[in-house]
């Protein structure tokens, strides 16, 4: 019973880091094209972090790569399209 006690665990903090640090079309539709270069050098400077964490053997979460890469792709997104305007 530990044992899924703790991927239960690991499961729940999983999901609750997901939809905290997930973004979707709409929340960031309204920002100004300043700000949204800011966002996106912040993405990426978290990304380049935590593959330096996962490389070091300090992080355990890597599907975190996966979301912050997909909120870059999703800011460069609303980026071009600001500036198609």
């Amino acid at each position: 019973m530990p044992y899924v006690k703790q991927v239960l665990n690991y499961h729940s903090r999983l999901v609750s880091f997901l939809a905290i640090n997930t973004m979707k079309y709409d929340t960031y539709h309204k920002t100004p094209l300043a700000e949204l270069y800011t966002l996106i050098s912040k993405k990426r400077e978290d990304l380049r972090k935590l593959r330096f964490d996962i490389a070091g053997s300090r992080g355990k979460n890597t599907k975190a790569i996966m979301t912050l890469r997909r909120d870059i792709a999703r800011l460069l997104t609303q980026e071009r399209s600001k500036r198609a305007q």
